[in-house]
């Protein structure tokens, strides 16, 4: 009792630091220089498990949840896969999906081309997307409601000539590719980004961790910078 760990003292000392940052910044810097600034902050990069990828995903619940700021497990990964795409959840609500559809595939297999190159653990998957129109129940009142468009994400193993939900492989897979997904939504852009993996790898054996680090070594890190524990 009495004692501080590191990481308390560490915290300890931010405001004081804020202040400081504040006062030289009001002092020393016109709006002009402070805009400057600003634009050379990087922007931090944090995945974790809670943005695995789901095996489906309701395109009419995600929309709404979106437009009401709130987020479940993965919505975060599922809007980076879909703008990979250049589409939204909302435009696969009407009729008029197939063409979106196509698209939704064409990036579901550029972000394939890249975990495979470094996915060796089996390179007979390739990923497809589907999509069903599910019945909803009658609200409160007895009044029908609208079908809501599910997204499923299918994995198609050509080696053994089956498919499988996303959700059903590996917990190591289930985590490259959608560390992957996420983070399309930053790969082309010039921005700078500070990546932050915490244990990328406990869910992965040797192989596939070497697998992982070739990829943070070959393609992340060239282009951005990366911590991880």
């Amino acid at each position: 009792e009495g004692k501080k760990t590191a990481r308390a003292k560490v915290l300890d000392k931010v405001p004081s630091a804020l202040v400081k940052y504040k006062l030289f910044l009001e002092d020393d810097m016109d709006d002009d220089q402070l805009q400057s600034l600003i634009g050379l902050i990087p922007k931090f990069f944090y995945f974790s498990t809670y943005e695995l990828l789901p095996g489906e995903c309701d395109l009419h619940s995600l929309a709404k949840r979106r437009n009401a700021g709130k987020r479940y497990r993965g919505d975060g990964t599922i809007l980076s896969l879909l703008r990979l795409a250049g589409e939204g959840p909302e435009d696969f609500l009407d009729e008029n999906y197939v063409s979106r559809k196509a698209e939704l595939q064409a990036a579901s297999m550029e972000l394939s081309d890249q975990v495979f190159e470094y996915w060796k653990q089996n390179d007979a998957l390739t990923v497809a997307f589907d999509t069903d129109l599910v019945a909803m129940p009658n609200d409160a009142n007895g009044e029908p409601q609208p079908h809501h468009r599910i997204l499923k994400i299918e994995l198609r193993d050509d080696r053994h000539g089956v498919e499988t939900n996303f959700a059903t492989r590996s917990t190591g897979f289930q985590w490259f590719f959608s560390f992957l997904a996420a983070f399309s939504a930053y790969r082309d852009r010039s921005e700078r980004v500070v990546v932050l993996l915490d244990e990328p790898g406990t869910s992965l054996h040797g192989e596939a961790q070497g697998d992982f680090l070739r990829y943070i070594y070959g393609e992340l890190g060239t282009k951005q910078q990366v911590l991880y524990t």
